[in-house]
């Protein structure tokens, strides 16, 4: 935090998340009725190439426009503070649509490429294949076709055990869709290889593995954007939890078997003692 030369402190924060992404929140000393707001993303390239300034201006609605970008960030957003802050004594954060949009600042920039795509699918339009670098070692491609949009996700796991467990994970993917309920719900796929009709656009890499989403419904489209955009992320999370239980589990049984043999005794000594008796 900073302050300013009338005593008022001023706002400085910065913060990241689990996709390489990073942020920094704060307030200009000679602009008193904004806030800022720097961003650093791993695709901003290939999304500006897509069309990202036009993008935000159409989905933000708390009157962000885009400045210059500071130092070290991909590009700077200033908004007025009227839009997201209200007066009451002292100046105070409300949760309105605005403060809600810039909160999910990451995850509107990357919902770009998913969106064109699938308005591709809807005009019955096959589209180019985009590429969207996710993290420095994770990248993801998508591309629109006139029957679904096809959403692949180049992933790396450090560990071999990772593999096994990951493709238990989504077996339980491929298992939910034989209920009636679920036939709606998106196709996954798990391998080293892309899909065929793609691997002309995606380069092979042996360190990686390929996890591939077929999307065939028009239907709960945000939702959807929102859960592929988060599932590197929530994938890997519940890889590391299990490898966590799996553990805990393992050392439990180890202290349950060294209380077992630390109440043992050697038969020979039990007999040393009955024969003195």
């Amino acid at each position: 935090m900073l302050s300013r030369s009338d005593g008022k402190r001023l706002l400085d924060q910065t913060f990241s998340d689990y996709g390489e992404s990073r942020f920094h929140l704060w307030e200009d000393e000679n602009d008193a009725g904004s806030i800022l707001l720097s961003s650093s993303l791993p695709g901003f390239k290939n999304l500006v190439k897509l069309g990202l300034e036009k993008h935000l201006m159409e989905r933000l609605s708390c009157g962000a426009k885009f400045t210059d970008a500071e130092n070290g960030y991909d590009f700077t957003l200033r908004i007025p503070k009227d839009n997201i802050t209200s007066n009451l004594g002292i100046t105070q954060f409300i949760l309105d649509d605005g403060v809600k949009q810039l909160s999910m600042l990451r995850r509107t920039c990357l919902a770009l490429p998913l969106e064109m795509a699938i308005a591709d699918q809807e005009s019955g339009k096959t589209s180019n294949v985009m590429t969207i670098p996710l993290r420095s070692t994770d990248v993801m491609y998508i591309q629109g076709f006139p029957d679904r949009v096809t959403v692949v996700l180049a992933t790396k796991f450090e560990d071999p055990s990772d593999i096994v467990l990951g493709k238990v994970f989504l077996q339980e993917f491929y298992d939910v869709r034989k209920q009636n309920n679920m036939q709606n719900a998106p196709a996954v796929l798990f391998g080293k290889e892309p899909p065929k009709e793609m691997t002309s656009s995606i380069p092979l890499d042996s360190s990686l593995n390929y996890i591939t989403f077929v999307h065939y419904s028009e239907k709960k489209r945000e939702k959807c954007v929102s859960m592929i955009l988060s599932f590197r992320d929530y994938f890997h999370y519940h890889i590391k939890c299990c490898k966590a239980f799996l553990h805990n589990r393992m050392r439990g049984k180890v202290a349950e078997f060294l209380k077992m043999l630390n109440r043992t005794k050697p038969l020979s000594l039990l007999g040393s003692k009955s024969s003195q008796q």
